[in-house]
């Protein structure tokens, strides 16, 4: 009995010590975080100083998408009705860390915030000269691109694709194909039901394989250059193809691309995963 008190004893000295020699993170090391109210059909967009370059998502109960051909807009909106509170973190060109608090709300306070001001008053710069938006420095020639798509609509398709299905309805990647700077993604939907399929939302971004569901989820979308084809409806017993043009990536370490397409009232959603090696073995035009 002796010895078990004399052992508990110095375990909470011990305690006591590494508690006291812990560090305290001063109070300069706190980086603030912005309220941010979203909503479900209404989009709030973020102006930021410079382009983003890394966006975190703390749940896929929201949005998050660059604005299409700006890389310093982020436009962000409600993926379900009264989720519960998430973050969000944004990650700029000049290494700065932005830090949201997310809610849902039916009637968000403001649909605009504009943080490109912070930087020139902080800098000594007037208020009003920093460059609002930045557009991406690239351009394209969409003549060209709208010709590699003709021709792409002319080639077989790949039997080997990737394709997932749901309530009667096929989406597939069955061709991908690289011409310069360019990818281009042949995507065929087919749709067997008897209810048509409108399509909500359609895009493509880059995010880390799965983890850990606290973990948050990290993803950058990339905005098409160019989408041929009826990208708003599929028909009863009726079929589309797309075309679509994105500029050229590779994909990192444990990272992976998604094609999701979403119906508009309905729970008929797609996610077509792309790994790295069908990105290395796209046909070339």
């Amino acid at each position: 009995m002796k010895r078990l008190i004399i052992f508990v004893s110095l375990a909470l000295l011990i305690h006591d010590i590494n508690a006291q020699n812990a560090f305290t993170i001063p109070a300069n090391a706190y980086i603030e975080s912005y309220r941010l109210e979203v909503t479900l059909n209404k989009t709030t967009n973020i102006v930021f100083p410079y382009a983003i370059t890394t966006v975190d998502r703390g749940s896929q109960d929201i949005i998050v998408k660059k604005a299409t051909g700006l890389e310093n807009i982020l436009r962000v909106k409600a993926d379900i009705k009264n989720f519960n509170e998430t973050n969000l973190t944004v990650i700029t060109s000049n290494g700065k860390l932005y830090s949201f608090v997310v809610n849902y709300t039916n009637e968000p306070a403001y649909l605009a915030l504009d943080l490109s001001d912070t930087v020139s008053k902080q800098n000594d710069v007037g208020a009003g000269t920093t460059q609002k938006f930045i557009y991406s420095s690239r351009s394209y020639d969409k003549a060209a691109i709208r010709d590699l798509v003709r021709r792409i609509d002319t080639l077989p398709t790949d039997r080997y694709s990737i394709h997932q299905s749901s309530g009667r309805v096929i989406a597939s990647c069955n061709g991908i194909y690289a011409k310069d700077n360019l990818l281009f993604f042949r995507l065929h939907i087919r749709n067997h039901s008897t209810i048509n399929y409108d399509v909500d939302q359609f895009h493509f971004y880059i995010r880390d394989r799965k983890q850990p569901k606290r973990m948050p989820s990290q993803e950058l979308e990339i905005n098409p250059l160019y989408v041929s084809g009826d990208t708003s409806s599929i028909r009863q017993n009726g079929e589309v193809t797309w075309v679509v043009a994105l500029p050229k990536f590779t994909l990192a370490h444990k990272k992976q691309a998604i094609i999701e397409i979403m119906e508009e009232g309905g729970g008929r959603q797609f996610q077509l995963i792309l790994k790295n090696r069908h990105i290395l073995k796209t046909k070339s035009l």
